[in-house]
């Protein structure tokens, strides 16, 4: 679905947490997840975490990681 609609998914499906950070949010087993993404241009998407999410609010640390990993990326993509 995000290769085909891209941004354009609606809520129930996406969601920008913080930054370039994005999430995609499936339901499997009635289990939600959330896979942290960002944009790495010429549609193309980087995973950089997931998690099976068990609580309201997503754990600021998990959020942290997606971001340090993107950032690692970028260093390494441009080096």
């Amino acid at each position: 679905m995000l290769e085909e609609r891209g941004f354009g998914l609606p809520s129930t499906y996406l969601e920008k947490v913080r930054g370039d950070i994005w999430a995609l949010r499936p339901e499997f087993g009635g289990n939600e997840y959330r896979i942290f993404f960002f944009n790495a241009g010429e549609d193309r998407f980087v995973i950089t975490h997931a998690i099976l999410k068990n609580t309201k609010r997503i754990d600021p640390n998990d959020i942290d990681t997606a971001e340090n990993r993107m950032n690692d990326w970028r260093v390494r993509k441009v080096g």
